[in-house]
């Protein structure tokens, strides 16, 4: 994905002459921290129905963030003021990784038609692991404000493209000792979802201009639905203005 964007900067940067000082280019660092479906509220246990006894089991969720985020991004100041900018970026937001844990624990005696008092123990332990990857290319608008003639800040909106895949891992293990014999099973499953989805995006930021070319930036910003299911983005940027 990022080999695009470097085309487009090398398309740009031979066609600036006649803007000299509206261009720039850029790339930034930081984390991402997602907020998704498995992240929210769980109850802390769940019913669940074996061999026609119900059970209430304990429910953990564990989820992380593996890597850093990146992005790539080019941007044209319009104006003289430096006020009002367009800018096209790509970000990755690095590898997202979350599990659900249950399990049983139950023992008592089976009573049949021919036999009493079976003595019987089972366990059952499951898991579901979510691995997923992310991608955004970003179209945003940024309004600018000075503090001082080196230092502004500025908030940003846009729409966000953001692709990606996560694979789901179910694992369940069930183990049972009947009358001293020990019978044990796993069952795997796994699937794999293709994201695909335009969501809107919002930020803010500081920018420091350190001479006519290079700049820093802070920025936090969010991609996804304002309150629901999102990715923050907290990074630093360093840009070169031609």
């Amino acid at each position: 994905m990022f080999k695009y964007l470097t085309l487009v900067l090398v398309l740009l940067s031979t066609s600036v002459v006649a803007d000299e000082g509206k261009w720039y280019i850029g790339i930034g660092l930081g984390q991402a921290e997602p907020q998704l479906e498995l992240d929210k509220d769980v109850a802390d246990s769940a019913s669940i129905r074996v061999s026609g006894r119900d059970y209430e089991v304990p429910v953990s969720v564990d989820s992380e963030f593996t890597n850093y985020g990146q992005k790539l991004f080019v941007g044209y100041d319009v104006g003289d003021e430096r006020g009002f900018a367009f800018e096209l970026s790509l970000v990755n937001f690095g590898n997202y990784r979350g599990t659900l844990d249950t399990s049983i624990d139950d023992s008592g005696t089976i009573n049949s038609e021919f036999f009493e008092d079976i003595p019987y123990t089972i366990n059952l332990s499951g898991d579901q692991t979510i691995t997923a990857d992310l991608y955004a290319t970003t179209f945003s608008t940024i309004f600018s404000f000075k503090i001082t003639d080196r230092v502004s800040i500025f908030p940003r909106f846009g729409l966000s493209y953001i692709r990606g895949g996560a694979y789901i891992q179910n694992t369940i293990t069930i183990s049972a000792i009947i009358d001293n014999e020990v019978e044990s099973i796993t069952l795997r499953e796994g699937d794999r979802d293709n994201i695909e989805a335009f969501l809107p995006m919002f930020g803010v930021g500081m920018d420091i201009q350190l001479n006519k070319h290079h700049f820093l930036r802070t920025e936090f910003e969010r991609y996804g639905h304002p309150t629901e299911e999102y990715v923050d983005m907290y990074s630093v940027v360093w840009g070169y203005r031609f």
